[in-house]
């Protein structure tokens, strides 16, 4: 396990001039679009996961990566997520080779349906503090479960190797890749946390978890379980968790870790909030990702 503090540099993305799609270069293959059945869990009936899926040049099979969403602030986003994973992103990781399978989880966009990823955190809007912390289990339980179901149908299919799967997720996804890291799962040979937490209110102007507790908790739980490496990225101004819970957290998790882990602490982001390092901050991630890729067992 170790930490490393990266410097205040210039970040430098197609995404920092133009939309994502525009940066989705001429010839590019739309993805092909699958539809994974999640079992019912809890009082919420089955669902068909709307999945985005992306395979490199070749023959296969491929290594794959699986990409786990964040949580739009507001209900109206979450209803509206239509692409689940950045399109510069998936060209970085089909330039490794990789295929790259996102799913729209229960709640969001076309998947649809009731919202099963509610923490329970509530605020007091005229203080603009917390006021509950909630209780994170449940829908941890309920993502995590999400990403089983994908993950179970990537091991099926002809074009994935089966033993040689990454799992990465953003904000709420960061969060999920972690907890489901920690179960161990067959055939997953490493993890990317970036800008991972829950419990979040940015729109209301609260830069902090109400569940902060309960993550270090959670992620600490996760440390003692978890056998695969992993690579967590944070910004300093990330305007959901702040500068110092994240590093609280990873040292949490890392305390009893038994598998190499390395904590990516950036400068502030130009121009924009920290929590979107992965889609503008590729410059300074890209080095410390393309070392940890190397290191995986994945060829």
């Amino acid at each position: 396990m170790f930490a490393r503090a990266l410097p205040r540099i210039s970040f430098f993305l197609c995404s920092l001039l133009i939309s994502a799609s525009t940066c989705w270069a001429s010839g590019e293959s739309d993805p092909e679009i699958a539809f994974i059945r999640m079992e019912a869990i809890d009082t919420f009936p089955p669902a068909r996961m709307k999945t985005e899926v992306f395979l490199p040049l070749g023959k296969g099979p491929f290594p794959v990566l699986i990409f786990a969403h964040g949580r739009p602030s507001t209900r109206y986003d979450r209803s509206v997520l239509s692409n689940p994973v950045p399109f510069v992103h998936v060209k970085y990781w089909l330039k490794q080779g990789f295929a790259v399978v996102a799913s729209i989880r229960p709640g969001y966009g076309a998947t649809g349906g009731l919202d099963r990823e509610g923490s329970g955190a509530a605020i007091n809007n005229d203080l603009k503090r917390c006021h509950s912390p909630g209780d994170l289990v449940p829908f941890m339980q309920r993502g995590t479960a999400s990403l089983r179901a994908t993950l179970e149908w990537v091991k099926q299919q002809t074009w994935a190797k089966p033993n040689a799967i990454v799992l990465e997720g953003h904000g709420v996804g960061g969060f999920l890749v972690t907890t489901l890291a920690a179960e161990q799962p067959e055939g997953v040979v490493g993890f990317i946390n970036f800008a991972g937490g829950a419990a979040a209110f940015p729109e209301a102007g609260i830069s902090h978890s109400c569940a902060d507790k309960q993550l270090t908790q959670i992620f600490s739980q996760a440390g003692q379980a978890v056998r695969v490496p992993s690579i967590w990225l944070y910004a300093e101004n990330d305007g959901f968790w702040g500068p110092d819970a994240p590093k609280k957290w990873h040292a949490a998790f890392a305390k009893n870790l038994t598998a190499p882990s390395e904590f990516i602490f950036t400068g502030p982001l130009p121009n924009f909030d920290g929590h979107y390092l992965l889609n503008y901050g590729g410059i300074v991630w890209v080095g410390p990702m393309n070392q940890f890729i190397e290191r995986l067992p994945i060829r």
